[in-house]
């Protein structure tokens, strides 16, 4: 139940929260667990973006009194984290494009980063039903399925254990007694 609370959760997280808690188990839900093998790719690079995106606020801030053109991407890139809603797509270029931003102001090229940056950012724009809300969608299924069949199973099993086949004296006898007989 508390993997499906914490999966019920993630729409409401932030995107960049929601990637670190589907690709890490850092919440102790065992999230990760759930995501299937063909969407980890897309949660990974999500989460790589958001690192990412991250760094290049804490960068940038040493140049925001040097160059008028830094205070405004910082801005893009914080409401960009600030929302639940995530970049449509994601990919390794860009993860590219955000790395050679990263060693552009490293190298004190601060225009040219400034220019890459704001055209990732267009194409990076928050926007309902993204890949990663497509994950989240498949593990709060998977979730509900589960659940579902946890439900049936128990049913079948009181069931069983009513039919006469037992007699217990507690529920924990029951479930103890029956399966051992």
């Amino acid at each position: 139940m508390k993997s499906l609370n914490a999966a019920g959760r993630l729409y409401s997280q932030a995107w960049p929260e929601a990637a670190l808690n589907l690709s890490q188990d850092v919440t102790g839900t065992g999230l990760p667990y759930l995501v299937q093998a063909t969407n980890k790719p897309i949660v990974e690079l999500y989460r790589q973006v958001s690192e990412l995106m991250s760094r290049l606020i804490t960068v940038l801030g040493d140049f925001a009194d040097s160059n008028k053109d830094v205070q405004p991407v910082r801005e893009l890139l914080v409401t960009n984290l600030k929302s639940v809603n995530a970049p449509k797509t994601v990919s390794d270029s860009s993860v590219q494009e955000f790395e050679q931003a990263l060693q552009k102001l490293n190298d004190d090229h601060v225009d040219g980063a400034i220019r890459l940056l704001q055209v990732s950012l267009v194409t990076l724009q928050p926007a309902s039903g993204s890949m990663l809300t497509t994950v989240v969608l498949s593990v709060v299924i998977s979730l509900q399925s589960n659940v579902a069949s946890t439900k049936r199973s128990v049913v079948a099993m009181t069931n069983n254990t009513n039919a006469g086949t037992c007699d217990p004296v507690s529920p924990f006898q029951s479930l103890t007694r029956c399966w051992l007989t």
